[in-house]
């Protein structure tokens, strides 16, 4: 059964908590993922970054792939405002910040050739919402990939990981579980190519 998290992070106190939490190993993690899927360092073309959030993986995708221009969708005004401070003026050319609700968006192009998403499809109150935007966006070949949180099976699992991830972290943090660090060595499941 499904959890949701709140569909939207609109408050500041969330967004700079978020914005400021240590996710470098998923992150990081996620786009090694998208490396060995692509398997093509001179990867090139436009991609689709969807629920942004504060641009980190956006930012690291487009280190990753230099010859990429990125759309980095995020349903949040104050997340992307956020995103916009972050990004570096070296990549201000390649990145572009939509906002928008999935499935109804409107960006910049048509066919996509990667649309990738990490930590987007708990947020969704409808996950056919992802799945209509995925058929609308995606060019002909183009390459999908998806990661998402693993939930903990109890909620003494859950309070365990929060007490070892985030004891110390700010009650912003706690509340929200923004720091809490699955491991991110579990398998998984796939990542498509």
């Amino acid at each position: 059964q499904r959890i949701l998290e709140p569909e939207l992070m609109e408050e500041a106190a969330q967004v700079k908590a978020y914005a400021e939490a240590d996710f470098s190993e998923p992150h990081g993690h996620f786009i090694e993922l998208l490396k060995a899927a692509i398997d093509d360092p001179a990867f090139s073309g436009f991609a689709l970054d969807l629920g942004c959030g504060p641009g980190d993986v956006t930012v690291r995708f487009a280190r990753a792939f230099p010859g990429c221009t990125v759309h980095a969708v995020d349903g949040s005004l104050a997340m992307l405002e956020q995103a916009g401070r972050l990004l570096p003026k070296a990549l201000e050319q390649r990145i572009v910040y939509v906002q928008g609700r999935l499935p109804d968006l409107d960006l910049p192009r048509q066919g996509y050739d990667i649309i990738f998403s990490n930590s987007l499809l708990h947020h969704l109150p409808d996950p056919s919402a992802l799945w209509k935007t995925l058929l609308k966006y995606a060019g002909p070949g183009a390459r999908i990939a998806l990661m998402d949180l693993l939930r903990p099976h109890s909620k003494q699992q859950a309070q365990a990981l929060l007490n070892t991830y985030a004891g110390n972290e700010p009650e912003i943090k706690r509340v929200f579980g923004l720091v809490i660090d699955f491991d991110t060595r579990l398998p998984i499941d796939e990542v498509a190519a």
